[in-house]
């Protein structure tokens, strides 16, 4: 029993994990970083791109992916180079190279920072050339594998969005924009439009398999060349929406798998492009978008997206699974807590997620299939209410009696979304004793008093500059008093929403993130800048050049904000007052935030929630504990060993996979279940880096069938896995 609590706790040692921070993740790693780029390095070893420095590592062919970081950057492409380094290319115009299977990295190019702008691009032209963009028109080239790069300057963009970059041959090289193709014969040395060859519109990239068989890759087509270019064919594939990538080569024989947005997202080819048949449909990325492909050979391959989803197929496509970001991808419409334990999140879906541990784990639920969920509230008797909208943009009112566990379809809601000034519901909230308020588009208020049976609906002030502003937020004090927030003034009534008075902003400003606390204390940005009124509105004290892009008042004085520092590659901070934002201390997040609202309930417990599923928590009034730069990993990291279960008819032997982050000596000891012995491997002199022990086939047929134990020592360090032998 002792040696089995032993194992136990080392296998926990041993599972990946990020350092501690303010905000933890709610949902499997790294849901809300999207996967932007997959690629493998070799048959075992695989990388994949994710935003704000995260990225996923694999190293054993992707059955199971580690998460790891390089800093703060957003990682747009992963290239392997010929010598087994790895290319990361990434926004701020930076490239970095790792040469120890991704661990650590360096800094191999970093051009002029301009802001975000444009999003990255780069291509492999041949063994040791790559050629790319970055952050837009920024070209650049390395004939040493990736150790060196220097800029290209002979081409112009004019202003245009650069999509992609693709070569046909070492000397031929192609750059999609949003209006032009241009072209290379020289290596760069001189480009020319080519307009009249290619149509622009449409296009997203060339993918060659070589310099005669490639293809076009457009929206909702693809089209094939086998002369070179001269004459193109289109291919009949079942796609909807534009097709993004292509894996095809050498390596897959005559296997194309063609990966695109809408009802199909994987269509492949058996024989060149002859012939076409679908291979996954879009449920596999439901309300979300698959980014990238990825194939070692024809049987084994990956698609990677929104939400850190990655699928893996060892039949060539007949079948996929998920492998990484299990559970709901999509994007977090809206977030509720009743109390630290109990919540509820929208989606832009039918998918509705529910919690009653306080996030650790969130279970799915569809209130109804046929409508895409959007606003949440909950009234004090303790009913849930959502609006759903239809596949023909019809608002519905949705209820239950039971926390979100069955719902009821209560009545569709005066809104006329075909006219053409388009009516949207944009807010939603429950009062007592039935009584429900809904904002929409164009100052248009609803409003029932017999929870959401009948209607009444209101047009409420005039001259709205914006009416897609209108109707986000309304705020209630006891007895009778309403505010309704417009894009430029607060609708404000004192008997219960029979009678509005306009109070508007100076010269029109926009109001945006608004909070009242009290019907004459509120907090505002207006735009972008932070402001506070103390009358209800009637003017506005706007202090602080500087864009913080979330709020939150806990009272008239204590509050929070969320800002992202542009000096410091949009690291985020979160600030807080306690003087009615008169002065603000500042605590960082460790990473760049990118966050759509957040929640909170009390004034250390909140959720930020957003796109490809994000839910974060806090527990400490979200200042981060500890910086999350990358770092190598602490002596020793172990993955899992593979094949498991290893099968004596099957399997030659087991690799075991680990990582150092110093040089050391290295032995891996067997055991049975009952603490034995069975062998011993020994590795030495290893460097720092990526490294694998082979438990060869004359070593396991000597074992009876069961469960055993490897122990792995470096140093000091110790890790334990497990093997199951048949």
């Amino acid at each position: 029993m002792k040696l089995l609590l032993t194992v136990f706790a080392c296998l926990v040692l041993a599972s990946p994990s990020l350092p501690a921070q303010g905000w933890e993740w709610q949902n499997p790693l790294p849901h809300g970083q999207g996967i932007n780029d997959i690629t493998m390095v070799d048959a075992q070893t695989g990388v994949a791109a994710c935003n704000n420095g995260y990225y996923l590592f694999t190293a054993n062919a992707g059955i199971t992916w580690s998460t790891r970081r390089i800093g703060r950057v957003n990682i747009e492409r992963m290239l392997g180079a010929p010598d087994g380094s790895i290319i990361a290319v990434c926004d701020r115009r930076r490239i970095y190279r790792s040469t120890d299977r991704a661990y650590s990295w360096d800094l191999v190019y970093e051009g002029f920072n301009n802001g975000p702008g444009q999003p990255s691009d780069m291509t492999k032209v041949d063994a040791n050339t790559f050629v790319g963009f970055l952050n837009g028109a920024h070209l650049v080239m390395s004939d040493d594998g990736g150790v060196s790069w220097r800029q290209i300057t002979s081409v112009n963009f004019l202003g245009e969005t650069l999509y992609s970059i693709s070569a046909q041959s070492p000397t031929t090289w192609f750059i999609v924009t949003s209006r032009n193709v241009i072209k290379t014969s020289d290596r760069g040395a001189t480009w020319q439009y080519v307009n009249e060859e290619f149509q622009a519109r449409g296009l997203q990239r060339f993918v060659y398999v070589d310099s005669l068989y490639g293809y076009q890759l457009r929206e909702g087509q693809l089209l094939r060349t086998r002369d070179g270019g001269e004459n193109w064919t289109e291919m009949d594939i079942f796609g909807f929406d534009t097709v993004t990538d292509l894996a095809a080569g050498p390596a897959l024989g005559d296997n194309v798998f063609c990966l695109s947005r809408g009802r199909y997202l994987i269509n492949k080819s058996d024989d060149a492009g002859e012939t076409w048949n679908i291979s996954l449909t879009e449920s596999a990325f439901s309300g979300a978008s698959p980014n990238a492909i990825a194939f070692i050979d024809a049987r084994t391959g990956f698609i990677a997206g929104d939400g850190g989803r990655i699928l893996r197929t060892v039949d060539g496509g007949l079948s996929w699974s998920i492998v990484h970001g299990i559970g709901y991808i999509g994007t977090v419409a809206d977030l509720l807590f009743w109390n630290a334990s109990q919540g509820v999140a929208t989606t832009y879906s039918s998918t509705l997620l529910l919690t009653s541990d306080g996030g650790n784990r969130w279970d799915e639920a569809i209130p109804s299939a046929s409508h895409s969920l959007r606003h949440v509230s909950r009234s004090p008797e303790g009913t849930l209410y959502v609006v759903g909208v239809t596949s023909g943009n019809e608002y519905d009112l949705l209820r239950s009696e039971d926390d979100g566990l069955s719902w009821t379809m209560v009545s569709r809601l005066p809104l006329d979304y075909q006219s053409n000034r388009p009516e949207i519901s944009q807010s939603l909230y429950a009062r007592a004793n039935g009584e429900i308020w809904i904002g929409a588009t164009y100052s248009i208020l609803l409003h029932s008093t017999d929870g959401g049976t009948t209607w009444d609906r209101s047009i409420v002030g005039s001259s709205i500059q914006n009416p897609y502003s209108t109707g986000t937020d309304m705020f209630f004090f006891e007895p009778s008093t309403v505010l309704y927030i417009r894009s430029n003034s607060v609708e404000v009534s004192t008997d219960g929403g029979a009678n509005w008075e306009s109070r508007f902003t100076s010269a029109g400003r926009s109001l945006r993130e608004v909070q009242f606390v009290s019907p004459d204390v509120g907090f505002a940005l207006i735009p972008m800048e932070f402001a506070r009124t103390t009358n209800g509105g009637e003017s506005w004290d706007i202090s602080w050049d500087f864009t913080p892009s979330m709020l939150h008042y806990f009272n008239e004085t204590d509050g929070v904000m969320l800002w992202s520092s542009s000096d410091e590659d949009d690291l985020g901070y979160l600030l807080r007052t306690s003087d009615a934002g008169r002065s603000w201390d500042r605590f960082s997040l460790n990473e760049r935030v990118d966050w759509s609202n957040w929640f909170w309930f009390d004034r250390e417990t909140a959720w930020a929630y957003g796109y490809g599923g994000l839910i974060r928590r806090t527990d400490n009034g979200g200042i981060a504990s500890a910086p999350s730069l990358a770092a190598l990993p602490a002596v020793l990291q172990l993955q899992p060993g593979y094949p498991n279960p290893y099968s004596r008819a099957r399997h030659d032997a087991v690799t075991v996979p680990f990582t150092l982050a110093h040089p050391a000596n290295v032995t891996l000891t067997l055991y049975d279940m009952l603490g034995r012995p069975a062998a011993t491997l020994e590795r030495s002199s290893l460097g720092a880096g990526t490294h694998s022990i082979l438990i060869d086939r004359s070593t396991l047929v000597t074992l009876a069938p069961g469960m055993y134990l490897y122990r792995i020592r470096a140093g000091a360090a110790v890790l334990t896995g497990r093997v199951h032998v048949q």
